[in-house]
């Protein structure tokens, strides 16, 4: 039986894709890395995201930097940014019925400054500035927290890594098909499930809550 959702918040709760490129390319001006075409940059949501930084010559070394500075750029700018059409309905649907946590390498000031604009008070926690090559070790701290068995939790994510993560910890995915990672590259990393829209969503939900009631 399901008892707990961890959502991520880019391109899962939050429609920052394009707010997300605006602040890549900016970044990759400053520094010279290269300035990426749309054509590119949807060839991109095919990859894993080491593969999306080796297109880009960013070492690995510098991710923790320029993610730290894409933050600040994020913070000013993410009002501008808007929820996912269902995602308010979902929210309030389950809101009493379960816990429901953002779990995001996204900062939890720049999540919780957009959760004030759209007036969201459904989610219990946000943990923020997760490590962007791994979940495994908050996701393990949310197990002990609400004392859980992994197949009781659910997370709900845009991205490969996001797959990878739980696969590692044994956590139940469902993978949107609305964020930045396509659906076919999703698919190929086998998420538990694939959900094409946010009813598709809420029907996963509903149906795991009920599961050996």
């Amino acid at each position: 039986m399901l008892k707990l959702v961890v959502f991520d918040f880019d391109g899962t709760l939050a429609d920052t894709r394009a707010l997300t490129i605006e602040i890549f390319q900016d970044i990759a001006r400053k520094y010279d890395y290269p300035v990426l075409s749309h054509d590119e940059i949807e060839a991109m949501r095919k990859l894993p995201i080491r593969k999306r930084l080796k297109l880009v010559k960013v070492p690995f070394r510098k991710v923790p930097r320029l993610l730290k500075e894409s933050w600040e750029m994020m913070k000013e700018r993410i009002h501008e940014s808007a929820l996912y059409p269902g995602i308010q309905h979902l929210l309030k649907q389950f809101h009493g019925q379960l816990p429901m946590v953002i779990l995001s390498s996204n900062h939890a000031d720049n999540i919780h400054a957009f959760l004030t604009a759209h007036d969201i008070t459904e989610l219990d926690e946000v943990i923020g500035a997760a490590k962007l090559f791994g979940k495994e070790r908050p996701l393990k701290k949310l197990l002990k927290q609400y004392q859980l068995a992994p197949e009781e939790v659910l997370y709900v994510g845009d991205e490969i890594r996001d797959i990878v993560s739980c696969q590692n910890v044994g956590i139940p995915i469902a993978s949107v098909t609305w964020g930045f990672d396509t659906q076919g590259a999703l698919k190929e990393h086998h998420p538990t499930y694939v959900c094409e829209s946010t009813k598709a969503l809420e029907d996963t939900i509903q149906s795991l809550m009920k599961k050996d009631a």
